[in-house]
Protein backbone atom coordinates (compact mmCIF):
# COMPACT_ATOMS: atom_id res chain seq x y z
CA UNK A 1 0.00 0.00 0.00
CA UNK A 2 2.65 2.20 0.58
CA UNK A 3 4.44 1.89 -2.49
CA UNK A 4 0.76 2.58 -4.10
CA UNK A 5 0.74 5.69 -2.04
CA UNK A 6 4.03 7.17 -3.41
CA UNK A 7 2.87 6.07 -6.76
CA UNK A 8 0.01 8.62 -6.43
CA UNK A 9 2.45 10.79 -4.57
CA UNK A 10 4.49 11.12 -7.14
CA UNK A 11 1.04 11.07 -9.78
CA UNK A 12 2.78 8.14 -11.74
CA UNK A 13 -0.77 7.13 -11.90
CA UNK A 14 -1.96 9.84 -13.69
CA UNK A 15 1.23 10.26 -15.67
CA UNK A 16 0.45 6.98 -17.25
CA UNK A 17 -2.91 7.86 -18.12
CA UNK A 18 -2.51 11.23 -19.15
CA UNK A 19 0.45 9.87 -21.59
CA UNK A 20 -1.95 6.21 -22.61
CA UNK A 21 -4.30 8.99 -23.91
CA UNK A 22 -2.18 11.49 -25.71
CA UNK A 23 -0.27 8.58 -27.35
CA UNK A 24 -3.44 7.22 -28.53
CA UNK A 25 -4.79 10.74 -29.72
CA UNK A 26 -1.10 11.08 -32.05
CA UNK A 27 -1.49 7.91 -33.52
CA UNK A 28 -5.09 8.61 -34.31
CA UNK A 29 -4.28 11.55 -35.98
CA UNK A 30 -1.51 10.44 -37.48
CA UNK A 31 -3.07 8.01 -38.89
CA UNK A 32 -5.94 10.58 -40.93
CA UNK A 33 -3.39 12.66 -41.83
CA UNK A 34 -0.22 10.52 -43.20
CA UNK A 35 -2.27 9.06 -46.16
CA UNK A 36 -3.42 11.98 -46.94
CA UNK A 37 0.11 12.87 -47.97
CA UNK A 38 1.18 9.76 -49.21
CA UNK A 39 3.92 8.92 -46.10
CA UNK A 40 5.28 5.88 -46.74
CA UNK A 41 3.88 3.00 -44.65
CA UNK A 42 7.26 2.61 -42.35
CA UNK A 43 6.33 6.55 -41.10
CA UNK A 44 3.37 5.17 -39.02
CA UNK A 45 5.35 2.39 -37.97
CA UNK A 46 8.53 4.67 -36.40
CA UNK A 47 5.79 6.53 -34.65
CA UNK A 48 4.25 3.67 -33.03
CA UNK A 49 7.64 2.52 -32.03
CA UNK A 50 8.79 5.91 -30.69
CA UNK A 51 5.41 6.36 -28.75
CA UNK A 52 5.62 3.04 -27.02
CA UNK A 53 9.64 3.40 -25.68
CA UNK A 54 8.26 6.38 -24.50
CA UNK A 55 5.67 5.34 -22.33
CA UNK A 56 8.13 3.51 -19.64
CA UNK A 57 10.39 6.76 -19.61
CA UNK A 58 7.48 8.91 -19.08
CA UNK A 59 6.74 6.70 -16.17
CA UNK A 60 10.09 6.85 -15.04
CA UNK A 61 10.37 11.28 -15.81
CA UNK A 62 7.19 10.91 -13.25
CA UNK A 63 8.46 9.07 -10.37
CA UNK A 64 11.89 11.57 -10.35
CA UNK A 65 10.28 14.97 -11.48
CA UNK A 66 6.76 16.88 -10.95
CA UNK A 67 5.09 19.71 -13.01
CA UNK A 68 4.54 22.35 -10.98
CA UNK A 69 3.20 26.18 -11.82
CA UNK A 70 7.02 27.13 -10.71
CA UNK A 71 8.25 24.62 -12.99
CA UNK A 72 9.27 21.48 -13.44
CA UNK A 73 11.17 20.36 -9.87
CA UNK A 74 12.22 17.07 -7.99
CA UNK A 75 9.21 15.29 -6.14
CA UNK A 76 11.11 15.02 -2.88
CA UNK A 77 11.81 19.29 -2.73
CA UNK A 78 7.59 19.85 -3.91
CA UNK A 79 5.13 21.56 -1.68
CA UNK A 80 1.96 19.90 -2.10
CA UNK A 81 0.38 23.09 -0.37
CA UNK A 82 1.61 25.17 -3.29
CA UNK A 83 -0.77 22.92 -5.81
CA UNK A 84 -3.17 22.95 -3.77
CA UNK A 85 -3.82 26.83 -3.34
CA UNK A 86 -3.46 27.23 -7.06
CA UNK A 87 -6.90 27.93 -8.53
CA UNK A 88 -5.13 28.56 -12.03
CA UNK A 89 -3.08 25.66 -12.23
CA UNK A 90 -6.47 23.84 -11.13
CA UNK A 91 -8.83 25.92 -13.63
CA UNK A 92 -5.98 25.08 -16.25
CA UNK A 93 -5.91 21.43 -15.17
CA UNK A 94 -9.42 20.99 -16.00
CA UNK A 95 -9.19 23.17 -19.10
CA UNK A 96 -6.73 20.73 -20.58
CA UNK A 97 -8.83 17.54 -19.51
CA UNK A 98 -11.94 19.04 -20.76
CA UNK A 99 -10.39 19.78 -24.30
CA UNK A 100 -9.03 16.20 -24.10
CA UNK A 101 -12.34 14.44 -23.58
CA UNK A 102 -13.63 16.31 -26.29
CA UNK A 103 -10.90 15.33 -28.75
CA UNK A 104 -11.49 12.07 -27.58
CA UNK A 105 -15.06 11.70 -28.35
CA UNK A 106 -14.53 14.27 -31.96
CA UNK A 107 -12.43 11.31 -32.89
CA UNK A 108 -14.60 8.45 -31.58
CA UNK A 109 -17.17 9.68 -33.76
CA UNK A 110 -14.65 10.65 -36.50
CA UNK A 111 -13.93 7.00 -36.75
CA UNK A 112 -17.25 5.90 -36.28
CA UNK A 113 -18.55 8.06 -38.83
CA UNK A 114 -15.43 7.13 -41.49
CA UNK A 115 -16.20 3.18 -40.58
CA UNK A 116 -19.94 4.01 -41.37
CA UNK A 117 -18.83 5.74 -44.41
CA UNK A 118 -16.75 2.98 -45.43
CA UNK A 119 -19.54 0.20 -44.72
CA UNK A 120 -22.10 1.77 -46.67
CA UNK A 121 -19.74 2.88 -49.73
CA UNK A 122 -19.05 -0.57 -50.09
CA UNK A 123 -22.52 -1.70 -49.77
CA UNK A 124 -23.04 0.71 -52.92
CA UNK A 125 -19.94 -0.35 -54.35
CA UNK A 126 -20.32 -4.17 -53.84
CA UNK A 127 -23.83 -4.66 -54.39
CA UNK A 128 -23.42 -5.37 -58.01
CA UNK A 129 -22.31 -9.07 -57.41
CA UNK A 130 -25.13 -12.06 -57.24
CA UNK A 131 -25.60 -15.68 -57.14
CA UNK A 132 -28.85 -17.07 -58.25
CA UNK A 133 -28.79 -20.23 -55.97
CA UNK A 134 -30.97 -23.72 -57.66
CA UNK A 135 -34.46 -22.81 -57.06
CA UNK A 136 -35.97 -26.03 -54.53
CA UNK A 137 -38.82 -27.78 -56.62
CA UNK A 138 -42.03 -28.17 -54.34
CA UNK A 139 -43.96 -29.81 -56.70
CA UNK A 140 -43.13 -33.36 -55.56
CA UNK A 141 -42.86 -34.10 -59.30
CA UNK A 142 -39.27 -34.90 -60.33
CA UNK A 143 -40.07 -34.17 -63.93
CA UNK A 144 -39.88 -30.75 -62.72
CA UNK A 145 -36.90 -31.03 -61.53
CA UNK A 146 -35.40 -29.67 -64.85
CA UNK A 147 -37.96 -27.10 -64.87
CA UNK A 148 -37.39 -25.65 -62.09
CA UNK A 149 -33.42 -25.46 -62.88
CA UNK A 150 -34.70 -23.85 -66.01
CA UNK A 151 -35.90 -21.00 -64.22
CA UNK A 152 -32.81 -20.57 -62.17
CA UNK A 153 -30.72 -20.52 -65.53
CA UNK A 154 -33.48 -18.25 -67.39
CA UNK A 155 -33.10 -15.53 -63.91
CA UNK A 156 -29.09 -15.95 -64.13
CA UNK A 157 -29.80 -15.26 -68.07
CA UNK A 158 -31.92 -11.90 -67.50
CA UNK A 159 -29.76 -10.36 -64.40
CA UNK A 160 -26.94 -10.87 -66.82
CA UNK A 161 -27.99 -9.02 -69.74
CA UNK A 162 -29.32 -5.83 -68.14
CA UNK A 163 -26.29 -5.12 -66.89
CA UNK A 164 -26.85 -4.35 -63.87
CA UNK A 165 -24.94 -6.38 -61.52
CA UNK A 166 -20.91 -6.68 -62.08
CA UNK A 167 -20.63 -10.09 -61.46
CA UNK A 168 -23.37 -12.46 -62.10
CA UNK A 169 -22.68 -16.42 -60.80
CA UNK A 170 -22.93 -18.78 -63.68
CA UNK A 171 -25.03 -21.48 -64.12
CA UNK A 172 -22.98 -24.37 -63.41
CA UNK A 173 -21.19 -23.18 -60.45
CA UNK A 174 -23.95 -22.49 -58.58
CA UNK A 175 -26.02 -25.75 -59.23
CA UNK A 176 -22.56 -26.56 -57.20
CA UNK A 177 -24.62 -26.05 -53.92
CA UNK A 178 -28.03 -27.42 -55.19
CA UNK A 179 -29.43 -28.92 -51.91
CA UNK A 180 -26.77 -27.83 -49.94
CA UNK A 181 -26.93 -27.50 -46.72
CA UNK A 182 -24.69 -24.95 -46.50
CA UNK A 183 -26.09 -21.23 -44.81
CA UNK A 184 -26.59 -18.38 -47.70
CA UNK A 185 -23.66 -16.30 -46.22
CA UNK A 186 -21.36 -19.47 -46.50
CA UNK A 187 -22.26 -20.15 -50.31
CA UNK A 188 -21.77 -16.30 -50.53
CA UNK A 189 -18.25 -16.22 -48.89
CA UNK A 190 -17.54 -18.88 -51.57
CA UNK A 191 -18.77 -17.39 -54.20
CA UNK A 192 -17.61 -13.95 -53.53
CA UNK A 193 -20.94 -12.10 -54.14
CA UNK A 194 -22.70 -9.75 -52.11
CA UNK A 195 -26.07 -10.91 -52.69
CA UNK A 196 -28.14 -14.09 -52.78
CA UNK A 197 -31.04 -14.71 -54.38
CA UNK A 198 -32.99 -18.12 -53.94
CA UNK A 199 -36.62 -19.11 -53.96
CA UNK A 200 -38.90 -21.91 -54.60
CA UNK A 201 -40.93 -23.66 -57.54
CA UNK A 202 -44.38 -25.13 -57.19
CA UNK A 203 -46.46 -26.25 -60.25
CA UNK A 204 -49.73 -27.91 -59.74
CA UNK A 205 -51.88 -28.71 -63.15
CA UNK A 206 -51.92 -25.32 -64.85
CA UNK A 207 -51.07 -23.27 -61.68
CA UNK A 208 -47.24 -21.94 -61.02
CA UNK A 209 -46.26 -21.30 -57.87
CA UNK A 210 -43.00 -19.17 -57.06
CA UNK A 211 -41.16 -17.38 -54.44
CA UNK A 212 -38.27 -15.27 -54.42
CA UNK A 213 -36.30 -13.24 -52.08
CA UNK A 214 -33.37 -11.46 -52.30
CA UNK A 215 -30.60 -11.61 -49.47
CA UNK A 216 -27.81 -9.51 -48.18
CA UNK A 217 -24.57 -11.68 -47.79
CA UNK A 218 -23.52 -9.60 -45.39
CA UNK A 219 -26.39 -9.20 -42.73
CA UNK A 220 -28.10 -12.36 -44.07
CA UNK A 221 -30.99 -9.76 -43.91
CA UNK A 222 -33.94 -9.89 -46.77
CA UNK A 223 -33.78 -6.90 -48.74
CA UNK A 224 -36.61 -7.98 -51.41
CA UNK A 225 -39.20 -11.00 -51.95
CA UNK A 226 -42.22 -11.69 -53.82
CA UNK A 227 -44.58 -14.28 -54.18
CA UNK A 228 -46.33 -14.81 -57.41
CA UNK A 229 -49.26 -17.45 -58.19
CA UNK A 230 -50.11 -17.55 -61.83
CA UNK A 231 -50.70 -19.83 -64.96
CA UNK A 232 -47.99 -21.74 -66.20
CA UNK A 233 -48.16 -19.43 -69.37
CA UNK A 234 -47.28 -16.48 -67.08
CA UNK A 235 -43.44 -17.83 -66.51
CA UNK A 236 -41.96 -15.52 -68.84
CA UNK A 237 -43.45 -12.69 -67.17
CA UNK A 238 -42.75 -14.29 -64.11
CA UNK A 239 -38.77 -14.50 -65.08
CA UNK A 240 -38.98 -11.34 -66.35
CA UNK A 241 -40.24 -9.74 -63.33
CA UNK A 242 -37.97 -11.26 -60.18
CA UNK A 243 -35.05 -9.91 -62.71
CA UNK A 244 -36.60 -6.72 -63.22
CA UNK A 245 -37.67 -6.14 -59.46
CA UNK A 246 -34.11 -7.20 -58.55
CA UNK A 247 -32.67 -4.65 -61.16
CA UNK A 248 -34.30 -1.94 -59.50
CA UNK A 249 -34.27 -2.51 -56.13
CA UNK A 250 -29.85 -2.28 -56.74
CA UNK A 251 -29.71 0.38 -59.69
CA UNK A 252 -33.27 2.33 -59.79
CA UNK A 253 -35.17 2.57 -63.47
CA UNK A 254 -34.06 0.55 -65.69
CA UNK A 255 -32.98 2.01 -69.49
CA UNK A 256 -35.52 1.88 -72.27
CA UNK A 257 -33.27 -1.13 -73.90
CA UNK A 258 -32.65 -3.07 -70.46
CA UNK A 259 -36.56 -2.68 -70.48
CA UNK A 260 -37.14 -4.23 -73.86
CA UNK A 261 -33.66 -7.17 -73.37
CA UNK A 262 -35.93 -7.93 -69.64
CA UNK A 263 -39.17 -7.75 -71.45
CA UNK A 264 -38.84 -9.68 -74.43
CA UNK A 265 -40.08 -13.45 -74.98
CA UNK A 266 -38.13 -15.81 -76.23
CA UNK A 267 -41.16 -17.95 -77.98
CA UNK A 268 -44.80 -17.61 -77.29
CA UNK A 269 -45.36 -21.34 -77.19
CA UNK A 270 -45.23 -22.95 -73.79
CA UNK A 271 -44.63 -26.47 -74.82
CA UNK A 272 -41.62 -25.50 -77.05
CA UNK A 273 -40.05 -23.37 -73.89
CA UNK A 274 -40.52 -26.56 -72.16
CA UNK A 275 -38.56 -28.79 -74.87
CA UNK A 276 -35.83 -26.33 -75.12
CA UNK A 277 -35.38 -26.18 -71.09
CA UNK A 278 -34.61 -29.80 -71.37
CA UNK A 279 -32.46 -29.41 -74.36
CA UNK A 280 -30.14 -27.13 -72.12
CA UNK A 281 -30.26 -29.42 -69.08
CA UNK A 282 -29.07 -32.40 -71.55
CA UNK A 283 -26.01 -30.24 -73.16
CA UNK A 284 -24.68 -29.29 -69.45
CA UNK A 285 -24.36 -32.77 -68.66
CA UNK A 286 -21.57 -32.84 -71.78
CA UNK A 287 -21.85 -36.61 -72.47
CA UNK A 288 -22.06 -38.03 -75.65
CA UNK A 289 -26.04 -39.62 -74.62
CA UNK A 290 -26.93 -36.51 -73.49
CA UNK A 291 -25.64 -34.27 -76.08
CA UNK A 292 -27.65 -36.54 -78.14
CA UNK A 293 -31.03 -36.22 -76.15
CA UNK A 294 -30.18 -32.25 -76.16
CA UNK A 295 -30.23 -32.21 -79.95
CA UNK A 296 -33.63 -34.32 -79.89
CA UNK A 297 -35.01 -31.65 -77.20
CA UNK A 298 -34.07 -28.40 -79.41
CA UNK A 299 -35.70 -29.96 -82.34
CA UNK A 300 -38.74 -30.55 -80.61
CA UNK A 301 -39.14 -26.97 -79.49
CA UNK A 302 -38.32 -25.83 -83.27
CA UNK A 303 -41.20 -28.46 -84.64
CA UNK A 304 -43.31 -26.02 -82.09
CA UNK A 305 -42.13 -22.84 -83.07
CA UNK A 306 -39.70 -22.30 -86.12
CA UNK A 307 -38.40 -18.82 -85.29
CA UNK A 308 -37.56 -19.76 -81.57
CA UNK A 309 -33.96 -18.58 -82.17
CA UNK A 310 -32.37 -20.02 -78.36
CA UNK A 311 -33.33 -23.14 -80.21
CA UNK A 312 -31.68 -22.57 -83.30
CA UNK A 313 -28.51 -21.50 -80.84
CA UNK A 314 -28.73 -24.52 -78.55
CA UNK A 315 -28.24 -26.72 -81.76
CA UNK A 316 -25.38 -25.04 -83.36
CA UNK A 317 -23.67 -25.10 -79.92
CA UNK A 318 -24.49 -28.86 -79.32
CA UNK A 319 -23.64 -30.10 -83.26
CA UNK A 320 -20.34 -28.12 -82.43
CA UNK A 321 -19.72 -29.64 -79.25
CA UNK A 322 -20.23 -32.80 -80.97
CA UNK A 323 -18.26 -32.55 -83.61
CA UNK A 324 -15.15 -30.93 -82.06
CA UNK A 325 -15.35 -34.13 -79.61
CA UNK A 326 -15.32 -36.80 -82.90
CA UNK A 327 -18.99 -37.75 -81.87
CA UNK A 328 -20.77 -36.37 -84.65
CA UNK A 329 -19.07 -36.82 -88.29
CA UNK A 330 -16.69 -33.61 -87.96
CA UNK A 331 -17.02 -31.42 -90.68
CA UNK A 332 -21.17 -32.54 -91.48
CA UNK A 333 -21.02 -31.38 -87.55
CA UNK A 334 -19.30 -28.10 -88.32
CA UNK A 335 -21.74 -27.53 -91.13
CA UNK A 336 -24.98 -28.18 -89.52
CA UNK A 337 -23.93 -25.94 -86.43
CA UNK A 338 -22.86 -22.94 -88.95
CA UNK A 339 -25.96 -23.11 -90.17
CA UNK A 340 -27.89 -22.90 -86.68
CA UNK A 341 -25.71 -20.34 -85.42
CA UNK A 342 -26.33 -17.96 -88.53
CA UNK A 343 -30.26 -18.44 -87.97
CA UNK A 344 -30.37 -17.86 -84.76
CA UNK A 345 -28.39 -14.65 -85.18
CA UNK A 346 -30.83 -13.80 -88.23
CA UNK A 347 -34.33 -13.91 -85.79
CA UNK A 348 -32.40 -12.21 -82.70
CA UNK A 349 -28.82 -10.32 -83.09
CA UNK A 350 -28.51 -9.57 -79.57
CA UNK A 351 -28.11 -13.61 -78.38
CA UNK A 352 -24.17 -13.91 -76.92
CA UNK A 353 -25.09 -17.48 -76.81
CA UNK A 354 -24.77 -17.55 -80.72
CA UNK A 355 -21.83 -15.45 -81.28
CA UNK A 356 -20.27 -17.60 -78.83
CA UNK A 357 -20.93 -20.35 -80.42
CA UNK A 358 -20.00 -18.37 -84.21
CA UNK A 359 -17.04 -17.40 -82.87
CA UNK A 360 -15.54 -21.28 -82.30
CA UNK A 361 -16.82 -22.48 -85.27
CA UNK A 362 -14.85 -19.90 -87.27
CA UNK A 363 -11.42 -20.98 -85.10
CA UNK A 364 -12.44 -24.91 -85.52
CA UNK A 365 -14.20 -24.94 -88.91
CA UNK A 366 -12.73 -21.65 -90.86
CA UNK A 367 -9.89 -20.92 -88.82
CA UNK A 368 -10.73 -17.35 -89.59
CA UNK A 369 -8.88 -16.12 -86.23
CA UNK A 370 -9.90 -12.54 -86.52
CA UNK A 371 -13.59 -12.94 -87.25
CA UNK A 372 -13.05 -14.97 -84.66
CA UNK A 373 -12.29 -12.48 -82.50
CA UNK A 374 -15.03 -9.93 -83.23
CA UNK A 375 -17.65 -12.18 -82.49
CA UNK A 376 -16.58 -13.40 -79.41
CA UNK A 377 -15.78 -9.79 -78.64
CA UNK A 378 -19.75 -8.92 -80.19
CA UNK A 379 -20.85 -11.86 -77.27
CA UNK A 380 -19.07 -10.41 -74.23
CA UNK A 381 -20.36 -6.84 -74.96
CA UNK A 382 -23.77 -8.31 -75.07
CA UNK A 383 -23.61 -9.99 -71.54
CA UNK A 384 -19.95 -8.92 -70.34
CA UNK A 385 -20.71 -12.06 -67.34
CA UNK A 386 -21.18 -14.69 -69.84
CA UNK A 387 -17.94 -16.78 -68.81
CA UNK A 388 -18.14 -19.25 -71.84
CA UNK A 389 -17.92 -16.75 -74.34
CA UNK A 390 -14.55 -15.77 -71.92
CA UNK A 391 -13.33 -19.24 -71.88
CA UNK A 392 -13.56 -19.43 -75.76
CA UNK A 393 -11.86 -16.45 -76.54
CA UNK A 394 -9.60 -17.00 -74.16
CA UNK A 395 -8.54 -20.08 -75.93
CA UNK A 396 -8.33 -18.55 -79.13
CA UNK A 397 -5.73 -16.11 -77.65
CA UNK A 398 -3.46 -18.31 -76.05
CA UNK A 399 -3.32 -20.09 -78.98
CA UNK A 400 -2.27 -17.37 -81.26
CA UNK A 401 0.42 -16.78 -78.47
CA UNK A 402 -1.37 -13.52 -76.62
CA UNK A 403 -0.67 -15.25 -73.28
CA UNK A 404 -1.56 -12.19 -71.05
CA UNK A 405 -4.45 -11.38 -72.52
CA UNK A 406 -5.38 -15.25 -72.51
CA UNK A 407 -4.94 -15.05 -68.92
CA UNK A 408 -6.57 -12.64 -68.16
CA UNK A 409 -9.93 -13.63 -70.16
CA UNK A 410 -9.59 -17.07 -68.48
CA UNK A 411 -9.47 -15.22 -65.22
CA UNK A 412 -12.76 -13.38 -66.00
CA UNK A 413 -13.97 -16.84 -66.94
CA UNK A 414 -13.48 -18.07 -63.24
CA UNK A 415 -14.99 -14.96 -61.71
CA UNK A 416 -17.92 -15.47 -63.56
CA UNK A 417 -18.24 -19.38 -63.07
CA UNK A 418 -15.59 -19.76 -60.15
CA UNK A 419 -16.44 -23.33 -59.80
CA UNK A 420 -16.25 -24.87 -63.49
CA UNK A 421 -13.75 -27.63 -64.12
CA UNK A 422 -13.70 -27.33 -67.48
CA UNK A 423 -12.97 -23.79 -66.93
CA UNK A 424 -10.19 -24.24 -64.11
CA UNK A 425 -8.64 -27.09 -66.17
CA UNK A 426 -8.34 -25.27 -69.45
CA UNK A 427 -6.31 -22.05 -67.26
CA UNK A 428 -4.15 -25.06 -65.76
CA UNK A 429 -3.15 -25.92 -69.50
CA UNK A 430 -2.20 -22.68 -70.23
CA UNK A 431 -0.20 -22.69 -67.15
CA UNK A 432 1.46 -25.63 -67.86
CA UNK A 433 2.46 -24.51 -71.24
CA UNK A 434 3.81 -21.63 -70.25
CA UNK A 435 6.15 -23.31 -68.13
CA UNK A 436 4.44 -22.65 -64.53
CA UNK A 437 3.75 -26.51 -63.81
CA UNK A 438 3.26 -25.46 -59.73
CA UNK A 439 0.23 -23.35 -61.10
CA UNK A 440 -0.82 -26.21 -63.31
CA UNK A 441 -0.93 -28.82 -60.45
CA UNK A 442 -2.49 -26.72 -58.59
CA UNK A 443 -5.41 -25.98 -61.08
CA UNK A 444 -5.17 -29.60 -61.62
CA UNK A 445 -5.94 -30.53 -57.55
CA UNK A 446 -8.60 -27.36 -57.82
CA UNK A 447 -10.68 -29.38 -60.56
CA UNK A 448 -10.36 -32.71 -58.31
CA UNK A 449 -11.35 -31.25 -55.12
CA UNK A 450 -14.36 -29.62 -57.35
CA UNK A 451 -15.90 -32.88 -58.71
CA UNK A 452 -13.88 -36.23 -57.47
CA UNK A 453 -15.60 -38.28 -59.57
CA UNK A 454 -14.75 -36.35 -63.14
CA UNK A 455 -11.61 -36.91 -64.53
CA UNK A 456 -11.39 -34.28 -66.63
CA UNK A 457 -8.13 -32.86 -64.89
CA UNK A 458 -6.23 -36.31 -64.75
CA UNK A 459 -3.83 -35.76 -67.29
CA UNK A 460 -2.96 -32.12 -66.47
CA UNK A 461 -2.25 -33.86 -62.96
CA UNK A 462 -0.13 -36.23 -64.62
CA UNK A 463 1.83 -33.79 -66.52
CA UNK A 464 2.11 -31.57 -63.93
CA UNK A 465 4.01 -34.34 -61.88
CA UNK A 466 6.24 -35.64 -64.77
CA UNK A 467 7.44 -31.83 -65.33
CA UNK A 468 8.14 -30.98 -61.91
CA UNK A 469 9.98 -34.50 -61.59
CA UNK A 470 7.82 -35.98 -59.10
CA UNK A 471 7.55 -39.74 -61.08
CA UNK A 472 6.43 -41.50 -58.16
CA UNK A 473 3.54 -38.95 -57.66
CA UNK A 474 2.94 -39.39 -61.67
CA UNK A 475 3.06 -43.45 -62.09
CA UNK A 476 0.69 -43.22 -58.76
CA UNK A 477 -1.85 -40.86 -60.68
CA UNK A 478 -1.44 -42.65 -63.90
CA UNK A 479 -2.04 -46.20 -61.96
CA UNK A 480 -5.06 -45.22 -59.99
CA UNK A 481 -7.06 -42.03 -61.95
CA UNK A 482 -6.23 -42.37 -65.79
CA UNK A 483 -5.77 -46.22 -66.40
CA UNK A 484 -8.66 -47.46 -64.51
CA UNK A 485 -11.03 -44.56 -66.20
CA UNK A 486 -9.65 -45.33 -69.49
CA UNK A 487 -9.74 -49.21 -69.41
CA UNK A 488 -10.93 -50.26 -65.89
CA UNK A 489 -8.62 -53.03 -65.98
CA UNK A 490 -6.27 -53.78 -62.51
CA UNK A 491 -3.90 -56.17 -64.57
CA UNK A 492 -2.61 -52.80 -66.31
CA UNK A 493 -1.91 -51.34 -63.08
CA UNK A 494 0.14 -53.83 -61.87
CA UNK A 495 2.22 -53.68 -65.51
CA UNK A 496 2.93 -50.01 -64.98
CA UNK A 497 4.31 -50.64 -61.27
CA UNK A 498 6.54 -52.98 -63.12
CA UNK A 499 7.45 -51.16 -65.69
CA UNK A 500 8.16 -48.31 -63.49
CA UNK A 501 10.31 -50.56 -61.48
CA UNK A 502 12.47 -51.75 -64.06
CA UNK A 503 12.53 -49.15 -65.99
CA UNK A 504 11.90 -45.93 -64.31
CA UNK A 505 10.04 -42.83 -65.16
CA UNK A 506 11.25 -43.51 -69.17
CA UNK A 507 9.88 -46.67 -69.25
CA UNK A 508 6.48 -45.35 -68.43
CA UNK A 509 6.51 -42.92 -70.92
CA UNK A 510 7.59 -44.89 -73.83
CA UNK A 511 4.74 -47.61 -72.68
CA UNK A 512 2.27 -44.43 -73.23
CA UNK A 513 3.64 -43.21 -76.44
CA UNK A 514 2.74 -47.25 -77.95
CA UNK A 515 -0.63 -46.89 -76.37
CA UNK A 516 -1.44 -43.44 -77.09
CA UNK A 517 -0.09 -43.92 -81.32
CA UNK A 518 -1.98 -46.77 -81.65
CA UNK A 519 -5.37 -44.76 -80.95
CA UNK A 520 -7.97 -44.11 -83.74
CA UNK A 521 -7.45 -40.85 -83.66
CA UNK A 522 -4.12 -39.96 -81.56
CA UNK A 523 -3.19 -36.95 -80.67
CA UNK A 524 -0.30 -35.62 -82.23
CA UNK A 525 0.40 -32.54 -79.79
CA UNK A 526 0.67 -34.94 -76.61
CA UNK A 527 2.89 -37.80 -78.62
CA UNK A 528 5.48 -34.92 -79.48
CA UNK A 529 5.24 -33.67 -75.62
CA UNK A 530 5.91 -37.45 -74.59
CA UNK A 531 8.94 -37.95 -76.73
CA UNK A 532 10.37 -34.72 -75.54
CA UNK A 533 10.75 -35.53 -71.96
CA UNK A 534 12.50 -38.61 -72.73
CA UNK A 535 15.08 -36.23 -75.42
CA UNK A 536 13.45 -38.68 -78.53
CA UNK A 537 13.92 -34.70 -80.26
CA UNK A 538 13.53 -36.60 -83.48
CA UNK A 539 11.14 -38.53 -82.90
CA UNK A 540 8.42 -35.41 -81.78
CA UNK A 541 9.16 -33.73 -84.94
CA UNK A 542 7.48 -36.23 -86.72
CA UNK A 543 4.58 -36.27 -84.69
CA UNK A 544 4.05 -32.63 -85.45
CA UNK A 545 4.66 -33.26 -88.92
CA UNK A 546 2.10 -36.06 -89.28
CA UNK A 547 -0.50 -33.14 -87.44
CA UNK A 548 0.69 -30.92 -90.41
CA UNK A 549 -0.01 -33.43 -93.00
CA UNK A 550 -3.27 -34.49 -90.97
CA UNK A 551 -4.36 -30.93 -91.12
CA UNK A 552 -4.95 -30.88 -87.52
CA UNK A 553 -5.71 -27.78 -86.45
CA UNK A 554 -4.56 -28.34 -82.68
CA UNK A 555 -0.92 -29.23 -84.08
CA UNK A 556 -0.84 -25.68 -85.93
CA UNK A 557 -2.32 -24.04 -82.83
CA UNK A 558 0.40 -25.64 -80.41
CA UNK A 559 3.74 -25.47 -82.16
CA UNK A 560 4.72 -22.54 -80.97
CA UNK A 561 4.86 -20.65 -77.57
CA UNK A 562 4.42 -23.86 -75.43
CA UNK A 563 6.92 -23.98 -73.42
CA UNK A 564 8.17 -27.56 -73.26
CA UNK A 565 8.51 -27.61 -76.89
CA UNK A 566 11.87 -25.18 -76.80
CA UNK A 567 14.36 -27.88 -77.24
CA UNK A 568 12.85 -27.79 -80.58
CA UNK A 569 12.92 -24.02 -81.33
CA UNK A 570 16.05 -24.24 -83.53
CA UNK A 571 16.22 -27.33 -85.20
CA UNK A 572 15.94 -26.51 -88.81
CA UNK A 573 12.78 -29.15 -89.37
CA UNK A 574 11.40 -27.95 -87.01
CA UNK A 575 11.54 -24.46 -87.91
CA UNK A 576 10.65 -25.19 -91.39
CA UNK A 577 7.30 -26.85 -90.19
CA UNK A 578 6.26 -23.62 -88.14
CA UNK A 579 6.63 -21.80 -91.74
CA UNK A 580 4.34 -24.19 -93.46
CA UNK A 581 1.52 -23.65 -90.75
CA UNK A 582 1.79 -19.82 -90.80
CA UNK A 583 1.58 -19.92 -94.64
CA UNK A 584 -1.98 -21.44 -93.44
CA UNK A 585 -2.74 -19.02 -91.79
CA UNK A 586 -2.69 -20.58 -88.37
Amino acid sequence: MKFFDELKRRKVIKSAIAYSIVAWLIAQVASIVLPTFNAPAYFMKTLIFILTLGFPVSLIFAWIYEMTPEGIKKTEDFDQNTLMTSHKSSRLNKVIMGSLILVIILLIFNQYSKNTIIESTNIIDNQKSIAVLPFDNMSGDTDQEIMCDGLTEEIIHYLAIVKVFDKVISRSSVMTFKKSLKTTTEIAKLLDVNFILEGSYRQSGDRLRITAQLIEASTDNQVWSEIYERPTGDIFDIQSNIAKNIASKIKGELSSAENYQIRKKPTDNLEAYNSYIKGRFHWHKRTKEDLNMSLDYYKQALELDSTYALAYAGLADTYNVLAYWGWYPQIEGYKLSETMVKKAILLDDQLPQAYAVLGALLVEYQHNFNESEKAFKQAIELNPGYATAHQYYAELLNNTQRKQEARKEIDLALLYNPFSIVMHNISGWFYLEEGLYDEALQEGLRVREIDRENSIGNWLIFYSYLFLGMNDDAVSQLQKEIWPEIVGDSIISVEIKNIYSHSGIDGIVRWLIDFQASELNPNYVNLARLNLLIGNNEEAIKWFELGFEKNDLNTGMKIVGVADFQPLFSHPRFVDLVEKFKERGW
